[in-house]
């Protein structure tokens, strides 16, 4: 699972409409998660309505969703 959550300051625990807190409790809401990865983007880039414009954003989800294996996958894979 890959959960991105926003600070628009260093001093602020929100994007501006979700709480930091509510963003990352994902991990606390699904069973069987095998892997976890969190990003949490501060800054201007890090609003709720820009975050997924951010080209930092962008490559990490693409690196996700293409090229990321998780631990067990690579056992699994090499087990065959």
């Amino acid at each position: 699972m890959l959960s991105i959550a926003g600070k628009t300051a260093e001093d602020t625990f929100s994007d501006s409409i979700v709480p930091l807190r509510s963003a990352l409790s994902s991990r606390l809401i699904f069973d069987n998660i095998h892997t976890y990865i969190e990003k949490i983007e501060v800054g201007s880039d890090a609003a709720h309505q820009a975050i997924f414009e951010s080209d930092e954003t962008v490559k990490l989800v693409h690196w996700f969703l293409s090229e990321y294996r998780s631990p067990e996958e690579k056992v699994y894979q090499t087990a065959k």
